[in-house]
């Protein structure tokens, strides 16, 4: 008997219900297109003006830093990365790992292991680049933390020059 479509009242709404003829409704939609929970016709609609709730957020200005090509065993000059809560509670920051030529790249800045940045709050990190080898070199620094979001990953590439 295929599919039937059947048009009932729940809780004085009227919605759309699609089923087989053997087995409950298994999706409602109100006429007004709004979603409700899947179950039967005595779903409960979604809506309301309820609050969300807060959770941290973390955002970088930039997610790649270049160095310029730097003689190697001198130190380049600063760059630096904006790191900014853009969620609605505190953040945490509870890592900052650097990967691949990490004994090329020197951290300093704001940020550390244990910041906590308000909704809206920032600290910088800041890198310079050491060539320990002539080529191409890079790492990858991860900020952990708390953020609904997930991680963050900032890349850092420079190339080492021979010594002129």
């Amino acid at each position: 008997m295929g599919g039937a479509r059947r048009t009932r009242v729940c809780a004085r709404v009227h919605v759309r219900c699609w089923r087989s003829a053997s087995q409950p409704p298994t999706a409602c939609i109100t006429k007004k297109g709004l979603p409700r929970w899947r179950s039967s016709c005595s779903n409960h609609q979604v809506r309301g003006t309820g609050t969300a709730v807060p959770l941290p957020a973390i955002s970088l200005n930039a997610t790649t830093r270049t160095f310029a090509s730097q003689v190697v065993g001198t130190t380049s000059a600063s760059q630096s990365v904006t790191v900014t809560n853009s969620g609605t509670a505190s953040l945490t920051l509870s890592a900052l790992t650097l990967t691949g030529a990490s004994g090329d790249f020197t951290r300093s800045g704001t940020c550390t292991p244990t910041s906590v940045l308000v909704v809206s709050g920032t600290c910088t990190v800041v890198y310079t680049f050491t060539p320990s080898a002539v080529g191409s070199r890079s790492a990858t620094l991860t900020l952990a933390s708390d953020a609904s979001n997930g991680s963050a990953a900032l890349s850092l590439a420079g190339t080492g020059a021979a010594i002129p």
